[in-house]
């Protein structure tokens, strides 16, 4: 019995850490990040009743009340910068829409829009992914319909080993399984992937950030967060993924009666414009430069507080969009709440789109404006093996993302970048953090790991065969000290089941064994 028994704890543990070696091979070597991306989704959305899953995973881990965003506060440049670590003069995705040239002049100039040229104007630039694909030796990037990720980069060309671009029809469940299937791959498992959602941007433009429909694509991606937390914990990801979600930028409210028409002050065929409301880059015709100028300013003039118009020089330097080839002539950046005559065409559409019947007290969402705008802040939390928990971050930049992830996933960065990473959420650090120059003015700066933490990363640190030791040790002396245990309780019962004698039968016997000892002595003699 006792050797049934210590076979039987035997196997169980012999399976106990068989089962966690498979765990481990499983999936990568090296730590893992998903960062998800949920457009538009403002700060403001989180409430205990209508997101009781952020609020959950929020107090669990990390948070910030919001984070800064780059200008112009719009999804293509800020998915951008969130992906590269540099601002839009960099990378020079100024806008949904740009102008390119390589010289200034008007007529010379072609319109781009979503494409690999308006992601590559600084071939330089390497996204998250192309640089954790690049490192090799076992990583593998994945990217879900982040914007610009199915583009390749680099001078190699380089593209993820998983992506999918954007579709509307693939289902939030499909997105999730499918990267779920991108970290548990058999040969080639992801360590980073990037995860976007459209919403509730896509509702918001068409009707606005108070509407029922927008309720309840926030109540829908609570759901998608949630289904995304069970799922890492069926795939037994939960202790080995560490999750960052965030936005790119707010949103709030138009009203149709603050639409601004530009075309009574200028002439719409002495310019050309690229963008959307509510910042218009303008490009004046040749020998049209000052009409098409002073008509912006005389429109400026008589409406006060609604607008503001730049030349290239006047562009306010803590936006960092001037110093790009790219940037136009004249930027017009409507304040809060207002927008340009190009703003009816997007009623139009968002009308069509969702079957809106056409009404002047309709409001529609709009995005865009400064990045000091509250209402244009992202929402940021995170949670996972990496981050502490119950941790309120202080605002950052988004910016500093992408050193921060460099970090994390032990890679070298190849181009410059200025802002530095915010460790302070972070569980785990060592001094070398604090040695980190928080203006790289070098590419190639090379920021180290110095902690493991979770079970993914034991691979990474020690070889496989000191944890399958420490496993049969322990295990040798829970046999040990069961069988002594088992051996201990044998003796004891031996012990009590013995037969009680009355002390007065003992003595009678005892004086028995006294005479035949004597008779036998007597015998003896």
């Amino acid at each position: 019995m006792i050797v049934n028994y210590v076979f039987l704890v035997w196997t169980s543990f012999f399976t106990f850490f068989y089962g966690a070696h498979l765990t481990v091979e499983a999936v990568s070597k090296y730590p893992k990040l998903l960062i998800i991306s949920m457009d538009a989704f403002r700060p403001g959305y989180v409430d205990d009743c209508l997101t009781p899953t952020i609020v959950k995973l929020r107090s669990s881990g990390v948070y910030a009340p919001y984070i800064r965003n780059v200008f112009p506060t719009k999804t293509f440049p800020n998915h951008h910068s969130i992906a590269t670590g540099v601002f839009p003069e960099v990378h020079g995705v100024l806008d949904s829409t740009v102008y390119t040239s390589k010289d200034s002049c008007c007529s010379n100039r072609t319109l781009i829009g979503y494409s690999y040229e308006l992601y590559h104007y600084n071939n330089d630039i390497l996204p998250i992914w192309t640089l954790n694909q690049l490192a090799g030796k076992g990583r593998h990037s994945g990217v879900m319909m982040w914007p610009g990720g199915e583009f390749p980069y680099g001078c190699k060309k380089t593209t993820p080993t998983f992506s999918q671009k954007w579709n509307l029809n693939t289902s939030y469940q499909d997105r999730v399984d499918a990267v779920m299937s991108w970290f548990t791959h058999k040969e080639t498992p992801a360590n980073l992937v990037m995860l976007y959602f459209e919403e509730p941007d896509f509702h918001g433009h068409a009707f606005g950030i108070d509407s029922l429909e927008v309720r309840d694509q926030v109540k829908r991606l609570d759901r998608s967060l949630d289904y995304i937390f069970q799922q890492l914990k069926k795939h037994g990801l939960d202790e080995l993924v560490t999750v960052f979600a965030l936005s790119d930028h707010g949103m709030v409210n138009l009203n149709q009666n603050n639409i601004i028409d530009l075309n009574r002050y200028v002439d719409n065929s002495t310019y050309v414009m690229a963008g959307y409301s509510p910042v218009l880059q303008i490009f004046p015709s040749e020998g049209k430069e000052w009409d098409v100028l002073s008509g912006l300013k005389k429109a400026h003039s008589d409406h006060k507080n609604k607008f503001n118009v730049y030349t290239r020089e006047d562009i306010p330097s803590e936006w960092h969009y001037a110093a790009n080839n790219r940037t136009p002539p004249i930027l017009v950046v409507a304040n809060e709440g207002f927008a340009f005559q190009d703003f009816y065409k997007n009623i139009d559409a968002e009308n069509k789109r969702f079957d809106i019947e056409p009404n002047p007290r309709n409001k529609y969402g709009i995005h865009g404006y400064s990045n000091s705008v509250l209402s244009m802040f992202p929402v940021f939390f995170a949670w996972g093996p990496l981050v502490k928990s119950g941790m309120v971050l202080d605002p950052f930049n988004n910016t500093q993302l992408y050193p921060l992830w460099a970090y994390i996933l032990n890679l070298e960065l190849e181009h410059e970048v200025y802002s530095r990473p915010n460790f302070s959420m972070l569980r785990s650090s060592t001094s070398s953090v604090g040695k980190f120059n928080p203006a790289i003015t070098k590419p190639n700066v090379v920021l180290q790991v110095p902690f493991n933490t979770t079970r993914g990363q034991l691979n990474a640190g020690a070889p496989i065969w000191t944890y399958w030791f420490a496993g049969l040790i322990a295990v040798t002396l829970i046999i040990v000290i069961t069988g002594v245990v088992a051996l201990f309780c044998r003796s004891l019962s031996h012990r009590t089941s013995e037969p009680i004698i009355p002390q007065v039968q003992r003595n009678d016997v005892e004086n028995q064994h006294l005479l035949v000892s004597e008779s036998e002595d007597e015998l003896r003699l």
